[in-house]
């Protein structure tokens, strides 16, 4: 049977931005989006991943400041341990409105996080020692690491100095559009304003088997 779109649907556009821990997935990404009948309409590369991502969460950082300040942490250790590169997809939908649009595209995020993000699937968070980093984190817990096991408390590893003001992070591999219209506009106008590199398909290709391989 044909599924006919309403002729009411309209045509809407956000972005997946794919995060340097989730480039070697990219090439699945794109394989999804087909299947969930995205149209992309193009790739492009951000050199500068931890800049862009801070400008992106930075909108919606009155929102929810605590929220902005782990991601920060988060993008720094992401581009120290896989490189300050990303790639941002601008996909294209019809909806029956922007929300709907949105809120899907959100699922999307989430169901690509659930099948390859290891900390999504409670396997792999980092605790990270703002101190160390020389990051000032509001939410950060200062103290010793230490696990409780029943009534004992064990510190799991020793080493020289296991004090400092800890947060803990995990690493989820895309972002997406935010489902709110707002901040929705924000985003999308920032990504306007850029001077970003379109990435030429068969270029892309030689990107995402190079990533790929990296599995």
């Amino acid at each position: 049977m044909k599924i006919i779109k309403n002729s009411k649907d309209k045509l809407y556009k956000g972005f997946l931005l794919v995060k340097p821990d989730g480039l070697r997935y990219t090439k699945k990404v794109i394989k999804q989006l087909k299947k969930d009948k995205y149209k992309i309409s193009g790739f492009y590369l951000i050199k500068d991943f931890l800049s862009f991502s801070d400008d992106i969460y930075k909108i919606s950082k009155n929102e929810d400041f605590n929220f902005y300040e782990i991601m920060h942490i988060n993008n720094i250790i992401a581009s120290k341990l896989w490189g300050n590169t990303a790639i941002l997809i601008i996909v294209e939908k019809q909806e029956e409105s922007l929300l709907s649009f949105l809120r899907k595209l959100d699922k999307f995020k989430s169901q690509i996080r659930n099948i390859y993000s290891l900390s999504k699937q409670k396997i792999l968070h980092v605790l990270i020692n703002c101190d160390e980093l020389g990051v000032d984190v509001s939410c950060s817990i200062k103290g010793e690491v230490k696990i409780v096991k029943d009534n004992d408390t064990l510190v799991p590893y020793r080493y020289p100095d296991n004090h400092g003001n800890f947060v803990w992070i995990g690493f989820y591999l895309l972002h997406s559009s935010d489902c709110d219209n707002k901040i929705y506009e924000q985003e999308m106008n920032y990504i306007r304003n850029q001077k970003l590199f379109k990435i030429p398909r068969f270029l892309l290709g030689h990107m995402t088997k190079s990533y790929s391989k990296m599995l």
